[in-house]
């Protein structure tokens, strides 16, 4: 998402994803840790971003902020800092820790099974029969709700494709599982060295086995 003052707007997000409560603009211009040295500057940051944050207006109207705790609220602060360098400390942030939990996953999941193309798969099926369930009770069971949150926490590609399911190929649709784990194991090999080689197997039952040969790296932490 292409915002006003992006940077500011980012290092706002980022400080606000340390917090555990709502916070003024006086109380984040007087923690040194925020990066910001003046007033002006914080609420240049607060109109970039001011919608997507929970606000509170309380006696005396003093406002508070702090980020918001909803599936949307998270989607749509995500997008913000998606594509910078950020990405990664937003992932592993106590805002994140905090939201991205096994109810969240749920959601992901849930809203994966309501797309255009699931729809039309769940359209075919006998009344009795809800495969969009089943999908989610599969997920539930292997890997588990929990396991996604730790492979989300520290993959913004997994993060993605959970967040924007209408980016999902038709077979990353109905094969979620291995969408994930392969997602999650080529978002890994950016944080290797430059030039290192890495063999993935990858066993699926019934289908055989892929072996993978991926090269690269970026070294990113």
């Amino acid at each position: 998402m292409a915002i006003d003052n992006q940077e500011q707007a980012i290092r706002l997000i980022m400080y606000l994803a340390t917090q555990s409560d709502y916070v003024t603009v006086h109380d984040i211009l007087s923690d040194k840790l925020s990066g910001f040295t003046s007033g002006e500057d914080i609420k240049s940051a607060l109109k970039s971003i001011c919608d997507e944050l929970d606000v509170k207006i309380e006696e005396g109207r003093m406002s508070l902020y702090r980020l918001p705790a909803t599936f949307d609220g998270y989607k749509d602060v995500f997008s913000i800092v998606r594509e910078s360098e950020q990405v990664y400390n937003f992932l592993s942030s106590r805002y994140s820790q905090a939201t991205v939990n096994d109810a969240f996953v749920k959601e992901a999941v849930t809203r994966i099974t309501r797309t255009p193309y699931f729809s039309s798969i769940t359209s075919k099926y006998p009344e009795n029969i809800n495969p969009g369930e089943a999908m989610i009770m599969m997920i539930a069971q292997n890997p588990g709700f929990a396991a996604i949150a730790a492979m989300f926490s520290v993959s913004p590609a997994v993060a993605s494709k959970l967040l924007y399911p209408e980016t999902l190929s038709k077979y990353e649709i109905t094969h979620l599982k291995i969408c994930l784990d392969l997602t999650f194991a080529a978002d890994m090999v950016k944080r290797v060295p430059p030039g290192t080689m890495l063999s993935i197997k990858y066993e699926i039952l019934s289908q055989g086995m892929i072996n993978m040969e991926i090269r690269g790296g970026t070294g990113v932490p």
